[in-house]
């Protein structure tokens, strides 16, 4: 169509991640990765359902990770709300960490009591709703949990992984918009 209209680029490109992956044809002369970059890709879909596209694969893995560390720890008894709108009542006494991440720094609101964390080699369950600065999961019954202890909210450690497929899925989202969501006032350090 570009040709036909008496253009030439010099680059011309239509392929996004989907497409890198199931349609060879669309390459032409550069390819727009997106989300690939980050160690993700989705099946091809079409009218909301898979399309069996090419053979190709993607040899990715997620490569991006987004820590926190506990600002507090609070001891609460059986039957003690949590959080706004008391969303969440502890079963038995708990204990509790504090993280300063909410949804004004892009944790998905969609994940409160449901989502998890990764702490001290533990998965810990988020408990209450999230809010705008601060994300309550429960530690109880993980040894040796202190302040300052790094918490992973999204990525991978010692066996353990929460990656952005799991968020999105448990938010009725994608990992773009997962992904895209992360604000700016999260800190971003850079390694290779």
């Amino acid at each position: 169509m570009v040709g036909e209209a008496g253009f030439e680029p010099t680059f011309v490109h239509v392929a996004n991640t989907g497409a890198v992956i199931s349609r060879r044809e669309t390459w032409n002369s550069m390819v727009r990765p997106g989300v690939a970059l980050y160690g993700y890709y989705l099946p091809f879909q079409r009218a909301g359902r898979e399309v069996s596209g090419g053979t190709l694969r993607l040899p990715v893995k997620p490569v991006l990770t987004w820590k926190t560390r506990i600002l507090s720890l609070r001891d609460f008894a059986a039957n003690q709300p949590l959080g706004y709108g008391a969303t969440y009542v502890t079963k038995a006494p708990a204990h509790v960490a504090v993280l300063p991440v909410g949804y004004a720094d892009g944790y998905n609101r969609q994940l409160s009591n449901r989502g998890r964390v990764i702490v001290r080699e533990h998965y810990a369950p988020i408990v209450g709703r999230i809010s705008m600065d601060l994300t309550l999961v429960d530690v109880t019954g993980i040894p040796g949990v202190a302040v300052g202890d790094e918490v992973i909210l999204l990525g991978a450690g010692d066996g353990l992984s929460v990656d952005a497929l799991e968020h999105a899925e448990l938010a009725n989202s994608t990992p773009y918009e997962i992904l895209c969501n992360i604000s700016k006032r999260v800190p971003r350090r850079y390694s290779s």
